[in-house]
């Protein structure tokens, strides 16, 4: 799974995978993949995705951090995974907001 282009096309909004190597202007958002293998001995071809979402920006409750949130809703309620947890800290050293999405880990089967 293309996660950028899942997260991309179902908000309309840029994401880059973990950083930028300059920060581009307030908002934007950052994405992480931490994926876990399984599957039988030779053969592991289930694939685990547990993502962050991170979205950075000036002001608290953004229209761009609504458009993330009822995208996941909107992907939750299908199924794709069971439930996200989301939360917002004050980055002093960036002087910024980040809001964290936490998705549960959910599972895709792929092909060879």
């Amino acid at each position: 799974m293309d996660i950028r282009a899942w997260l991309e096309d179902g908000t309309g909004l840029p994401a880059k995978d973990t950083r930028y190597l300059k920060s581009p202007q307030p908002p934007y958002t950052l994405f992480s993949d931490d994926i876990t293998y399984r599957g039988a001995d030779l053969s592991k071809r289930m694939v685990g995705h547990s993502i962050t979402i991170q979205h950075w920006a000036l002001e608290t409750e953004t229209e761009k951090e609504e458009r993330i949130t009822k995208f996941l809703l909107d992907e939750s309620d299908r199924g794709l995974f069971s439930s996200f947890r989301k939360y917002r800290e004050w980055a002093n050293d960036e002087k910024m907001y980040v809001t964290y999405f936490e998705l549960a880990l959910f599972w895709e089967k792929v092909r060879e």
